[in-house]
């Protein structure tokens, strides 16, 4: 068996098993690729429901970890499916229980397809990076990252995930 070694070979085997899973990913709504969305939750569940499918915003999917617009897509797709299902708003703490949800789905993904737990629990660190950390940053600052990818990789890194999951 290969261990990864270092950081950097754990944040990419993290993402190729969250790739992995994004490919599989199935859900009875649709989406569509859409210039406009909203961070209102009940006008996000009227959307859907009008519309029939949910609306996914291209804004700011060209510096996130996955590396790709697609990709991206995918992941806000399958976090959408995530609010929507279980009528979660976008506050933090729903966001947590999001990010939980989304963990749980993806351990018992990857659970199935033989991935070790190293590798689980990789890709657990970048989804919690990708939701938790990034609702820290807007709740104190008021706006999105302008780029994603580079404070993910560098908290994942540097360990300093290890003290928000801590709450420190």
């Amino acid at each position: 068996m290969f261990i990864y070694k270092t950081k950097k070979e754990k944040f990419n085997q993290g993402l190729f098993a969250l790739k992995h899973f994004l490919n599989k990913l199935h859900h009875k709504i649709g989406y569509k690729v859409e210039d406009m969305t909203t961070n209102n939750f009940q006008k996000f569940k009227d959307e859907i429901l009008n519309k029939g499918y949910m609306s996914i915003s291209l804004d700011g999917c060209n510096k996130t970890i996955y590396e790709s617009v697609g990709y991206n897509v995918l992941a806000r797709y399958h976090y959408d499916t995530i609010h929507y299902d279980y009528d979660l708003d976008f506050s933090l703490e729903d966001e947590t229980k999001v990010c939980q949800i989304q963990i749980e789905q993806i351990t018992s993904f990857m659970q199935k397809e033989g991935y070790t737990n190293q590798v689980i629990s990789y890709a657990s660190e970048l989804i919690y990076l990708d939701i938790i950390a990034q609702g820290y940053f807007y709740k104190h600052n008021n706006k999105f990252l302008d780029d994603q990818y580079e404070f993910i990789y560098d908290l994942f890194l540097s360990d300093n995930y290890a003290k928000l999951v801590k709450g420190v």
